[in-house]
């Protein structure tokens, strides 16, 4: 079929003496609209690269109609570089000049995220802030790495670990061997994988009744309310810590197997195997820690925070984190 389309057009070219062209549908695409540029040096980039596409180098604009469009598209700091040229030919390459030298220069864009990461604040230990400060020092760490900085320098440890709550850094040291140093590359993946558990374990389940604290009743408040009522350094580590003892207001530091009130349950050191965790608490369930019931009747479908595994037993007994003997 084809091949008789083919030859019906090269008889009618041939008869008429000019070629027939075939027409494809094309689809209409909907209108860009630029972002406007207002000096920010971090934003230069994304901007020049949409206007070069769009402007700079499209065939049938007049350079002086590449300029109007270029004025029209800057404002505040960025539009006062080129407020004392003329509207001309010659001035577009000009005012592209004082562009780049003011915005587009390779060190200063270097040293402009290099101060938005010594700027950014300290995270507070909630996981949607935890997220966002993991997503900004990525976004300004790809920056750093496309502009060509090294940013597997040592100093860029130290950087990330001072955005980090106390408590968030400690339970990541928790996860690495005491003689291993920190990397660039296994931090970033340390802080990930710490953020990534905290979403799994909220979505999995809300916060309920810690086992030392059994006469409490379980607050049916939601996180961010949770938090706004708590105060004090403990109770917002027993919240990134990621256990199960942290759920009510006023709860304090405390393990479940030494009693003592200086650490928590998984990391305790008079009880340091699972065997001995279990022998302490023989009769009570290896999931939640309270008494009264089994292991295959407790309704707590929280993750477990080192391997995932769910309905299986508490963070503080899992057998891939902790020795099974002495």
């Amino acid at each position: 079929m084809k091949a008789e389309m083919e030859q019906k057009r090269l008889e009618l070219e041939k008869q008429f003496g000019t070629p027939i062209t075939r027409h494809t549908p094309t689809i209409k695409l909907p209108k860009l609209e630029l972002q406007k540029f207002n000096g920010d040096v971090l934003k230069w980039q994304e901007f020049w690269d949409s206007f070069d596409a769009s402007i700079h180098r499209n065939p049938n604009l007049q350079p002086v109609d590449k300029f109007n469009y270029l004025k029209v598209e800057l404002e505040g700091a960025a539009s006062a570089v080129i407020s004392g040229l003329e509207l001309t030919n010659s001035n577009y390459e000009v005012g592209i000049n004082l562009l780049q030298e003011r915005f587009g220069r390779q060190d200063l864009r270097m040293d402009a995220h290099y101060s938005a990461l010594m700027d950014l604040p300290v995270s507070s230990p909630f996981t949607a802030k935890l997220h966002e400060t993991y997503d900004t020092i990525e976004k300004h760490l790809r920056s750093l790495k496309a502009l060509g900085e090294n940013v597997e320098q040592p100093h860029f440890v130290f950087l990330i670990k001072s955005k980090l709550p106390k408590a968030v850094v400690s339970r990541m040291e928790e996860y690495k061997d005491m003689e291993e140093k920190w990397t660039v590359e296994s931090i970033r993946k340390a802080f990930k994988r710490y953020v990534c558990a905290q979403e799994v374990g909220e979505r999995q389940t809300p916060l309920f009744q810690s086992p030392e604290d059994q006469n409490t009743k379980v607050k049916s408040q939601n996180q961010k309310s949770l938090f706004a009522k708590w105060s004090g350094v403990t109770t917002t580590g027993a919240l990134l810590s990621g256990h199960e003892e942290s759920s009510t207001e006023g709860q304090t530091l405390g393990c479940f197997y030494c009693q003592r009130k200086d650490h928590w349950s998984d990391q305790c050191k008079t009880y340091p195997t699972v065997e001995s965790r279990k022998a302490k608490i023989k009769g009570n369930c290896f999931i939640c820690l309270k008494p009264n019931h089994l292991l295959k009747e407790c309704k707590v479908s929280k993750p477990c925070f080192h391997c995932q595994r769910v309905r299986n037993h508490h963070r503080s007994l899992c057998p891939e984190r902790f020795s099974s003997n002495v």
